[in-house]
């Protein structure tokens, strides 16, 4: 019997949906994790481009009947009436909506009848599903100030519109007289599914929605295969994180415009700086409160090719052609900078000082990062400023015109005491180590933080096994040798008496402590527990066995 056959339970970022990501074995839903974040947050997703989680902006994507779709009426129009899963959607399910509309013969425009929602983005992509109940039928279509009319007909189509502008609302209906471009049909008995609204200008593959709120987070930094990100909270404390036309921005001798290039969320609105000619300090700043440590900004390169970033500490210089960095007045130690693609570059600054956070962008310097003569044309292009408290950079979250908190992603599930070895078993977590926080990896507990097994990386990033027993302490019983950046291998049996842990295909160490928590072991965390901390990284597969492996077999999970 091969390793694979013999888990209880795989987790891998493979298929999920809302609060839910789905467990490889077993695959009738035993092993489903439960994901809870109750707020939006952002990955990276398999083109390489910042994207907001979930992609569609719209809450209640197929449920037409929620009071979140306004129906209403003017003139002679009726009120729409919303008969839900009416129809079988373009998947396959009964889930799409009827809707029907009248304008009971009006022909003018204040004779409507429609159904509409209030939404505030950039600009962006409006779609959905319709087919016609009865015989073809004209109806309007709108995303903020662009309208156009549509032919529905029996057979389900998707329908997309794009407005290049800011939208405050989307809508489709009937009004009387030419709307959109054409007379509008006085009845439509149509049926609706799968709407969405999505940054860019191509509506791309559907994603249902109802709060938005629980999406796990699959990541594809750095390219190649997928991962589950796993984060603490975060709040963002700049109000406007990516309009430097605001007062909470200082601009010195250098004029910014907005919407000038292609940012890392893959849509046109990046900034372009240019600095005055003379020579002189040129640059952007933003203060904030105190007790705030790491700032962070994209920049990419257009014509000028260095940048200085400095903090209330630290000033250092930023090849945006290389993607370096290199020391100013002190060391490199409190900066890092990561490639986002397409010449993009994340540049996180940590001040270790308990004062007013503070980051500079002096532009118009050299490879030594003096100031020289710039033409006043010649810039560079910036996007997504950032705030945070913390000592590392999380993933970005914007903010339009206030402070923005991410809750912590907790992903865990309970009640699966049979997939969970009670008296013996083994866990095995491969996960991508970025930064030195303290690290939740597995936590296989009763349901209560008494009686527990854990696995969890200290702050030197050794992992260690700790256990519990009701209320007694939990010194580390086994704490390995120190892992390295990227992706690391871990896996560790345990069983009263014989504890043993492998990472990356080396021992170590073994245990033959007696503590072993009491009660029935039914709940696993991954990454995340409120009681015991957060990983901060990503996860990519997950295994448990409800026996002890034996070390070689440990060893062979754990092989890089």
């Amino acid at each position: 019997m091969s390793l694979l056959d013999k888990a209880s339970l795989i987790i891998t970022p493979n298929a999920y949906k809302e609060s839910k990501l789905y467990s490889v074995i077993p695959s009738n839903g035993d092993g489903d994790m439960t994901v809870v974040r109750a707020t939006t947050p952002t990955r990276v997703n398999e083109a390489g481009l910042i994207e907001v989680v979930p992609k569609n902006l719209l809450t209640y994507s197929e449920q037409f009947d929620n009071s979140i779709w306004s129906k209403l009426t003017s003139g002679t129009g009726s009120l729409p009436v919303v008969t839900s899963d009416y129809s079988n959607s373009p998947d396959g399910n009964l889930t799409m909506d009827r809707i029907q509309l009248s304008l009971n013969g009006g022909t003018s425009g204040s004779d409507l009848s429609y159904i509409s929602r209030n939404i505030s983005t950039s600009s962006a992509t409006f779609s959905f599903y319709a087919k016609s109940n009865t015989t073809p039928c004209t109806i309007y279509f709108r995303t903020g100030g662009t309208v156009t009319t549509i032919n529905i007909t029996n057979t389900t189509q998707r329908f997309t519109l794009y407005s290049s502008s800011a939208i405050t609302l989307v809508q489709f209906g009937l009004r009387g007289g030419s709307y959109g471009g054409a007379l509008n049909s006085d009845i439509a008995d149509i049926s609706v599914w799968g709407a969405q609204l999505e940054a860019g200008s191509t509506a791309t593959s559907y994603f249902p929605t109802t709060d938005r709120l629980n999406i796990p987070r699959i990541d594809y930094t750095g390219g190649g295969c997928p991962s589950i990100l796993v984060e603490p909270q975060r709040t963002n404390s700049i109000t406007y994180s990516n309009d430097f036309s605001q007062s909470i921005y200082g601009k010195i001798n250098l004029t910014i415009t907005a919407n000038q290039g292609i940012s890392p969320d893959g849509t046109q609105n990046a900034n372009l700086l240019v600095p005055n000619a003379a020579v002189g300090n040129r640059y952007i700043i933003n203060s904030t409160g105190s007790n705030l440590k790491i700032n962070t900004v994209f920049l990419k390169k257009k014509e000028l090719r260095y940048v200085k970033i400095g903090n209330a500490q630290s000033v250092v210089l930023v090849d945006l052609e290389n993607g370096t960095i290199s020391a100013g007045s002190v060391s490199t130690n409190n900066f890092t900078i990561e490639n986002y693609g397409n010449g993009w570059y994340r540049v996180s600054c940590y001040n270790t000082l308990d004062v007013n956070l503070q980051i500079q962008v002096f532009f118009g310097v050299d490879g030594s990062g003096s100031n020289i003569a710039t033409n006043g044309t010649d810039g560079v292009y910036i996007y997504g400023f950032e705030i945070q408290n913390g000592s590392y950079a999380t993933s970005y979250i914007p903010t339009q015109g206030s402070q923005v908190t991410r809750n912590a992603d907790v992903i865990s599930k309970t009640g699966i005491s049979s997939l969970i070895g009670q008296t013996e078993g083994s866990v095995y977590i491969e996960v991508n180590i970025s930064n030195t926080s303290a690290k939740l990896l597995i936590v296989l507990d009763t349901g209560s933080a008494s009686n527990f097994i854990l696995l969890d990386a200290n702050i030197g990033l050794s992992p260690r096994i700790l256990v519990r027993q009701s209320s007694g302490s939990f010194p580390a019983i086994i704490t390995g040798t120190a892992m390295s950046y990227g992706i690391n291998k871990i896996a560790f049996c345990y069983k009263s008496g014989d504890y043993a842990m492998y990472a990356n295909g080396v021992l170590s160490g073994t245990s033959a402590s007696t503590t072993f928590p009491s009660g029935i072991i039914s709940k696993i965390s991954v990454g995340a527990n409120p009681s015991y901390g957060y990983l901060s990284d990503t996860v990519n597969d997950v295994k448990l066995y409800n026996t002890r492996l034996s070390n070689a077999e440990l060893q062979a999970l754990t092989i890089l």
